[in-house]
């Protein structure tokens, strides 16, 4: 379960230099250092980010550093997903925009070309008599459908 262990042992040649400056950060009289991530190595030699923080206490009338850490793959793990989540919804966001911009534009557009539509027809109807209008509508109507 829980054991002594010399910090040395238990950490990669890598954090050494880290865990030094902590453990005389610690020793200084109230010092406490703040959770910080290191690597230490597992048994099997695999190595294991975890996050540690570390207090300097009395331990047998000797002043010592008691360092406790703890799995930091969870955390990882954790904020790899609010990063992952926080692209997508940048990207919905981006998109959402597009799409209204992108209305608001075919509703501009397509103002004019409803009010040239009615005004063809309101015509027509007043020249129902006259073949010319009435055909030139029917052409206005078609490429009013391919605009839009």
């Amino acid at each position: 379960m829980h054991s002594l262990r010399d910090v040395w042992s238990l950490t990669s040649p890598r954090s050494h230099p880290l865990l030094r400056g902590r453990i005389g950060r610690a020793l200084e009289p109230g010092g406490v250092n703040p959770v910080a991530e290191v690597e230490i190595s597992c048994c099997d030699g695999t190595p294991l980010p975890v996050d540690g923080v570390s207090a300097a206490i009395e331990y047998q009338g000797r002043r010592a550093v008691h360092v406790t850490m703890r799995d930091a793959t969870p955390r990882k793990h954790a904020e790899a997903l609010v990063r992952q989540h926080r692209e997508e919804m940048e990207r919905t966001l981006a998109l959402q925009v597009a799409h209204q911009t992108v209305a608001g534009i075919a509703h501009e557009l397509n103002q004019p070309l409803n009010a040239i539509t009615t005004l063809a027809e309101a015509a027509r109807q007043q020249l129902h008599g006259c073949n010319p209008v009435c055909g030139g509508s029917g052409r206005l109507d078609s490429h009013r459908g391919r605009i839009s």
